[in-house]
């Protein structure tokens, strides 16, 4: 029973590690690319920061930016609510807080992020 268990995880994807679209896995990505280009004094290239960069859904990614933008992580880039939904402008002002800093750096949960991307080898976005 236990090994049709882990046949079944598997035929869903389902490895036990977080996922590469896993929403602290997109944020720890995304901040630090962002805390990479402040200390490389160089500005982010928005393309790198695209749902499509990232490998996830717009709307996943409207999303993880509202939510980065409205818990103080990054700064610059605003969004704005329209009739046909949020819309994500000056991406190409954004940049990393010092919250997001302290966040990338002392999150419990961003560590794990951080020990299984480096078990696959996956930990910056821009590689």
């Amino acid at each position: 029973m236990e090994q049709q268990s882990r046949d079944n995880a598997r035929k869903i994807g389902y490895t036990g590690l977080m996922a590469r679209d896993d929403y602290f896995s997109i944020v720890y990505k995304i901040l630090q690319y962002l805390y990479d280009r402040l200390k490389a004094g160089e500005d982010p290239d928005p393309d790198m920061l695209a749902c499509t960069s990232l490998g996830i859904t717009e709307r996943y990614w409207l999303y993880i930016m509202i939510h980065m933008i409205k818990g103080g992580y990054i700064e610059g880039a605003e969004y704005r609510e329209y009739a046909t939904g949020p819309e994500i402008i000056n991406l190409q002002k954004v940049q990393i807080t010092p919250d997001g800093i302290e966040y990338l750096l002392d999150n419990r949960m961003i560590k794990k992020v951080v020990d299984v991307m480096k078990t696959v080898k996956d930990v910056v976005p821009y590689a």
